[in-house]
């Protein structure tokens, strides 16, 4: 069976099944498999856009945990050099800034320790309120942020899914619908091509 991409099986099962409807009336091979190839379309047509709308719901998803992952990193690279010098200790109590490449849970669990040393310390008085006062929610929006585009990220690849085996099945009925469409108008025919 030919081998084909996903976004050209889509294409040309939606084509195939514009000439099988234009045609079945008068050729009674096409209308014998006009119901297999529109339930074909029917089924690449609806899982597309079904993982459309979860990879755009996904990649919202994701930038938005960005931009709040951003915000509280930020305030961390601000802050914590702030508790380094004016808390004695601190560089023994606190976690070390999260590499460039860690993972978002390392980032929120550094930022929780850091807030929470800055809110338990006797010696953060000077600029705990600021210090607090500025990080607000941002901590807590990351973490909603997080847990949303994580629960995105399933939904993004069962959509996925769905679509590849819509079009693995197409992609039969395709072929066979093409080989009958070949018989009846020729292998150089509009209807063909």
């Amino acid at each position: 069976m030919a081998n084909r991409s996903q976004a050209r099986i889509r294409r040309d099962i939606n084509r195939l099944n514009d000439t099988i409807t234009q045609h079945a009336p008068e050729q009674p091979a096409l209308a014998a498999i006009q119901a297999i190839i529109n339930d074909a379309a029917t089924d690449v047509n609806a899982t597309w856009a079904a993982y459309r709308e979860a990879a755009v719901s996904a990649d919202r998803e994701r930038a938005e945990r960005d931009t709040a992952m951003t915000m509280v990193l930020g305030w961390m690279q601000r802050w914590r050099p702030v508790v380094l010098m004016l808390v004695p200790s601190a560089a023994q109590n606190l976690n070390k800034l999260p590499s460039q490449g860690s993972t978002p849970d390392d980032t929120l669990r550094v930022a929780a320790g850091l807030r929470e040393f800055i809110a338990a310390r006797p010696a953060a008085e000077s600029f705990r309120e600021g210090a607090l006062t500025e990080l607000g929610s941002a901590l807590e929006d990351a973490q909603r942020e997080l847990s949303e585009a994580t629960v995105a990220a399933p939904r993004e690849a069962a959509a996925r899914e769905a679509f590849a085996n819509a079009t693995v099945s197409a992609n039969t009925a395709l072929v066979r619908g093409s080989q009958v469409v070949r018989a009846i108008f020729g292998r150089t025919s509009p209807q063909y091509r």
